[in-house]
Parts: C-alpha cells; sequence; structure tokens
C-alpha cells in the first residue's frame, strides 16, 4: 500500500528550514524519512567534484570576495575575485575541478559587471551567510523555530535585499518565480530577512538578478506551514506523493516502494 504515517506530535522536529518546508509540500512521507527519521542519504567515496560541490565552492568564494570589501575598479574588483577562485579550486582535486574551474572563469567577468552594476544602483554588501530565526506558537505542538541561511544580504538606506545564489538556469528559476507558493525557498527568505529577494544565477551570462514579485504574499507562503504542522501535530497523515517530478529525484524512494503499491 501507499505509505501514508501518522506521527505523534512529540516525535514532530522543533525546527524548520526552507528545505524541510519544501520537502512536506513535495512529498510527505519524505519529509517523514527525512526529518521524522532522521534518516540520511550515504556519502558515496568518490573524488570527482560534482554540481553540488562545484556550488558550495562558489558559495564560499563569493562570501569571501564581498567579506574582502572588494575595490570598486572593475579590473581590480576581477582580479580579487579571480585571486579568491584559484585558491578555493587549488585546494580541490585539480583533475576533477579542471572542466568546473574554467566554467567558473568565463562567468566571473560578468558577475563583476553585474554586481558593480548593483553597487551603482546604491546597494552595498552588509553580510553573508546570514542566519534568520522566527520561534512560532502552533497549536497542539507547541514552540517551533523556523529558520534560514541567506546566501547573502545587501542594503540600501533602509531597504534591505536577500541574495540566493543558484547554479541552475534562469530559465528554471523564472518558472519558480511564478509559483511561490509551490516553490517557496525565496518568499520564506523573503519573510524571515523581512526584505526584498532575489535568486541570482550565478552558471550563466549575463548574470542577472531575477526578483521575487513585489506582490508575493509572502507572509500567507510562510504562515502555511505552522498551519500544515497543526494539522500534523492534530493526527493528519504523511502519505507519498507518487509524483514523478519528485520521485525521479528522491533518496527515499526504496522506503516508499513505489511502483509495488496496489491502489
Amino acid at each position: 500500500m501507499r505509505p501514508a504515517p501518522v506521527v505523534a506530535a512529540a516525535h514532530l522536529p522543533r525546527r524548520y528550514s526552507p528545505t524541510a518546508y519544501q520537502t512536506l509540500l513535495d512529498c510527505p512521507y519524505r519529509f517523514f524519512v527525512k526529518s521524522v527519521l532522521g534518516i540520511q542519504e550515504l556519502d558515496e567515496a568518490d573524488e570527482a567534484l560534482d554540481k553540488s560541490d562545484y556550488g558550495n565552492a562558489l558559495h564560499r568564494i563569493l562570501k569571501a570576495f564581498h567579506d574582502s570589501a572588494p575595490p570598486p575598479g572593475r579590473d581590480a574588483a576581477l582580479a580579487r575575485l579571480q585571486e579568491i577562485s584559484a585558491a578555493e579550486f587549488a585546494a580541490l582535486p585539480a583533475w576533477t575541478a579542471a572542466a568546473w574551474r574554467s566554467r567558473w572563469e568565463k562567468i566571473q567577468p560578468a558577475y563583476v559587471d553585474a554586481w558593480l552594476d548593483w553597487v551603482a544602483q546604491g546597494w552595498h554588501y552588509h553580510s553573508g551567510e546570514a542566519e534568520f530565526a522566527m520561534p512560532f506558537h502552533v497549536a497542539g505542538l507547541g514552540e517551533i523555530t523556523l529558520h534560514g541561511r541567506v546566501d547573502r544580504v545587501d542594503e540600501k538606506n533602509e531597504a534591505r535585499t536577500v541574495i540566493d545564489y543558484k547554479t541552475g538556469s534562469a530559465q528554471g528559476l523564472k518558472k519558480k518565480l511564478k509559483t511561490p507558493d509551490e516553490a517557496i525557498q525565496l518568499p520564506f527568505y523573503a519573510w524571515l530577512a523581512e526584505a526584498a529577494a532575489v535568486y541570482l544565477p550565478i552558471n550563466e551570462t549575463p548574470v542577472a538578478p531575477l526578483e521575487l514579485d513585489g506582490e508575493t504574499d509572502v507572509d500567507a507562503i510562510s504562515r502555511r506551514l505552522p498551519e500544515l504542522l497543526e494539522a500534523l501535530a492534530a493526527g493528519a497523515a504523511l502519505p507519498a506523493s507518487g509524483i514523478d517530478a519528485v520521485c525521479n529525484y528522491c533518496e527515499a524512494r526504496g522506503l516508499c516502494r513505489k511502483g509495488m503499491w496496489h491502489v
């Protein structure tokens, strides 16, 4: 049968990130496996640099770049970014990092151009890898914490923008922005930080921010999570969704046994 466990309130987590929230929306059973049971996929003993490793490297590079108070001149800023990037990739296995390093070298000038254009609009860097958290009371569950770590926070006078770096395609991110109630990471960040929010694709040129529509009801999107948790605490089930777009990349598929259900 399609699994649909019910979890006692005492066994539900008390901290929720955008990833946990998105998992609950995509497939409640996957949320059960990862966040309730705490089952995680084993790390593979693989020295190859995959796309996830590449993305993590770029996050470290860009945090170091902005933390260093880069010079405002294009050539000097690009030289700084190249220096930091070279040092980061030098620490990775050269034979697996070469292709990724070459890709990033082609993106760096466009990144600097986008940053300088952003600065010319009056924005300045405030912090990187910034933590935000908000306590929330859920009936039947008690106090929980909604939290997230934002790649970058920039400020302009009294305004604030959170920036989420992405190594996916701009086209895919634009689709997410059309359905912010289904792709909740950016609205959730905007809500936690009380700020505007943008995706910044860093895997292709030109580099240009993709802004969350200012009319998006980030409060309603974010408060839906406590509402879902209240229902779970009251006995709602956590069924496997069976949606192919989620299942094709799900590490818990061997537990839910999709393909063997009799429904």
